[in-house]
């Protein structure tokens, strides 16, 4: 089932119209307008390295892991885990981002494609950049407490072990 709208020269999937409506969902819940702009600002950047990869990645073959895909998923992944940490916030810029991408690949080689938003590589792209984050995110987050239990542990023995209470 393809759900797609025409465009002047080409046509958009219905995904983007899903993805934008989420993007607009999810900065109206977030509190304050500096972090709207953060928001904003993430996606763009993430829509410019994007952009910048999708290019250029095929130009230096050393840079890729597995494939390119994989190469710009974990890129994007960590820029996104490292910056936002909220998983809708994630969700957001990451949309952002992807779709910006989309958008200027889409332009730039409008003469040979048309314009052709959100179709299956797009949405490939999508889940896969949201899962590497996701589980990017995670880990950081998992490392970061088994870090803050391993000092409290340290600080712990050596409170015992000055305050006379030892074993």
């Amino acid at each position: 089932m393809n759900l797609s709208l025409p465009l002047a020269g080409g046509r958009v999937n219905l995904c983007f119209g899903m993805l934008l409506l989420v993007i607009l969902y999810v900065l109206w819940r977030v509190h304050g307008i500096v972090y709207r702009m953060h928001l904003l600002s993430v996606g763009a950047l993430i829509g410019s390295i994007s952009f910048f990869m999708l290019e250029t990645i095929h130009l230096v073959p050393k840079l890729i892991l597995g494939s390119s895909e994989i190469s710009m998923a974990l890129t994007l992944s960590v820029l996104a885990s490292l910056l936002t940490r909220h998983p809708a916030a994630q969700i957001a810029s990451l949309s952002i981002g992807l779709m910006l991408a989309e958008m200027y690949h889409g332009y730039l080689h409008r003469n040979y494609l048309g314009v052709q938003l959100g179709f299956q590589t797009f949405q490939d792209r999508w889940w896969l950049t949201l899962f590497m984050t996701r589980m990017i995110s995670i880990l950081l987050l998992l490392s970061i407490q088994a870090c803050k239990k391993s000092v409290i542990w340290v600080s712990d023995g050596i409170r015992r072990r000055y305050s006379g209470d030892s074993e």
